[in-house]
């Protein structure tokens, strides 16, 4: 898997103008001062040039200097060319961002660099911070987490130097650690994570050796002992963002890493107390799987990491007991088990209640529109929704609205209506697809605001206009409404001329009672003194 002479080869994407004069410079320091090092870019911005993508994220590998060293001289040979300069930022060692060696960072022509020594890192077994040395390219490369990350383009040949296997493994989309895996897992467990963030992000294969790995005993008890929730946290969102998050999720399940999701709780001093695993369910997690999966296939809405956990949580709260609340149990393990903002909590809770008040919308195919006179019915135009599935759409989102938080259920509208239909046990009689459903509501423009859509009618004219009392009233705003949704252009008056023209049921008063005019007086005060039959 590794050699002590590299494998080479030419970039496939050609550098970028500014990353040509960023190279230039580096170089011409290095031969102004005589520094006598070797530069080398390496990592991320390596392993998305081989892939055909562009990438800011340069990280400037020296060998034969420090990265603090030779950012001064960048500065000084700057100023000495009337260039503009940046001061030097120094990034203290912080394994908690995964920063195990004092990194310097400048810009130059604008663009952020990191610089830093090659290195060589021993681990112990009780934490994952590392002791740190200077090291051979070799070194530096077999330290990293996978073969993908472990490539270096040499500014000097200007060709890409591959020690392990990361080429190939690029190119046959395998992820592969350039160390025993399970050497690589119990020095560093965040990195099983980050296998599963890469392996979806992009779509490739996990390596046998790294399955059978995760699987041993004390990985998992290394994970929860070595590495912060939130770092956790971030592993998790970054990989709930991807555009495959099933394949994470699935990842998750095999690698029995489901426990990370973790129901915790804080004290009066604001610290969290170590929860109890979510009890997912084999059941739970291959709906959340299917959802998901089904989510993916849209062209309409990007994934995020609110609708991709609302998709892991919507299936595990069909089986919450009626004592536990969806907001404590997301606040619990969003915010405080994995620490995410809590913003990331709010806006997933109500994704998952707006798409369990919209479910209806997908099984509620014969709505009651009998009283429409078939003559107001609008010509069917091409990408309009059916009258039941069309006015259906308008009051499950309406109703969504006015039981959550508006600004947010406007926002994320889209995503509830996509995930109810996942989530709906009718959707196989559906005869439309989300894609479809979400290209007919964006040519119905007034669609496109029902969230935030208000009743043209009064409910004060409704109830006045047509003596309605009781239940009556609630039925008049509810057609009110339903005629609005069918005609948005309607205006008070027309709604208002309609609803006079049908029965409302609940006004349908019983049949009166005839008086017997041979019964006494008495009897017929009891008469008169009996409620009606509700």
């Amino acid at each position: 898997m590794e050699t002590t002479e590299p494998k080479t080869m030419p970039l496939s994407c050609p550098l970028t103008e500014q990353e040509e004069r960023i190279f230039k410079l580096l170089l011409e320091v290095n031969e102004r001062f005589d520094a006598g090092c070797v530069l080398r870019v390496a990592g991320g911005w390596v392993r998305d040039k081989v892939l055909g993508n562009h990438s800011d994220d340069i990280d400037i590998a020296i060998e034969g200097g420090t990265g603090a060293q030779f950012s001064e001289k960048i500065i000084q040979y700057q100023d000495e060319m009337g260039q503009e300069t940046r001061s030097v930022g120094l990034i203290r060692i912080n394994p908690e961002q995964s920063k195990h060696l004092e990194t310097a960072t400048t810009h130059i022509f604008g663009t952020a660099v990191d610089l830093v020594n090659l290195r060589s890192e021993e681990y112990t077994s009780s934490t994952r911070i590392p002791t740190v040395r200077h090291g051979t390219p070799l070194e530096d490369a077999r330290r990293r987490d996978f073969t993908i990350n472990a490539l270096f383009y040499n500014l000097h040949t200007k060709m890409v130097e591959d020690y392990t296997s990361g080429i190939s493994d690029i190119q046959n989309k395998i992820i592969r650690t350039p160390l025993d895996p399970l050497v690589t897992f119990t020095d560093d467990p965040l990195r099983l994570l980050r296998c599963v963030r890469f392996s979806g992000r992009f779509n490739c294969e996990v390596d046998t050796a790294i399955k059978v790995a995760a699987r041993q005993p004390g990985i998992l008890a290394a994970l929860n002992r070595k590495v912060s929730r939130g770092r956790i946290g971030i592993e998790i969102k970054k990989m709930m963002s991807s555009i495959t998050p099933s394949k994470a999720v699935r990842l998750l399940k095999e690698f029995q890493l489901l426990e990370v999701f973790q129901n915790s709780k804080v004290d009066k001093k604001g610290k969290v107390i170590e929860g109890e695993p979510v009890p997912f369910t084999e059941e739970n997690i291959n709906d959340t799987i299917t959802v998901l999966e089904g989510l993916e296939t849209t062209s309409v809405i990007p994934m995020s990491p609110e609708l991709s956990l609302s998709a892991l949580f919507a299936p595990y709260v069909f089986s919450l007991p009626s004592s536990v609340s969806l907001e404590r149990l997301l606040l619990g393990t969003i915010s405080h088990g994995l620490q995410l903002p809590k913003k990331l909590v709010e806006h997933t809770q109500i994704i998952i209640q707006n798409s369990f008040l919209m479910k209806g919308i997908w099984t509620a195919r014969d709505l009651d529109l009998t009283s429409l006179e078939q003559k107001q019915q609008p010509p069917k135009q091409e990408g309009h929704l059916p009258t039941s599935q069309r006015v259906s759409l308008c009051t499950g989102m309406h109703g969504a609205v006015e039981k959550n938080n508006k600004e947010v259920t406007n926002t994320f509208w889209k995503e509830c209506l996509f995930l109810s239909y996942y989530l709906s046990k009718g959707r196989g009689a559906c005869d439309f697809s989300p894609d479809g459903v979400l290209a007919s509501v964006e040519k119905c423009d007034f669609l496109s605001s029902v969230p935030l859509l208000k009743p043209t009618t009064p409910a004060d004219r409704i109830r006045l206009e047509l003596s309605l009392k009781g239940p009556a009233i609630k039925e008049g705003i509810d057609q009110a409404f339903i005629y609005q949704c069918e005609y948005p252009s309607a205006s008070a008056d027309e709604i208002m001329g309609y609803l006079k023209r049908i029965p409302m049921k609940s006004s349908v008063k019983p049949p009166a009672k005839q008086k017997n005019k041979t019964q006494p007086v008495k009897a017929t005060a009891n008469i008169k003194s009996q409620k009606p039959p509700s």
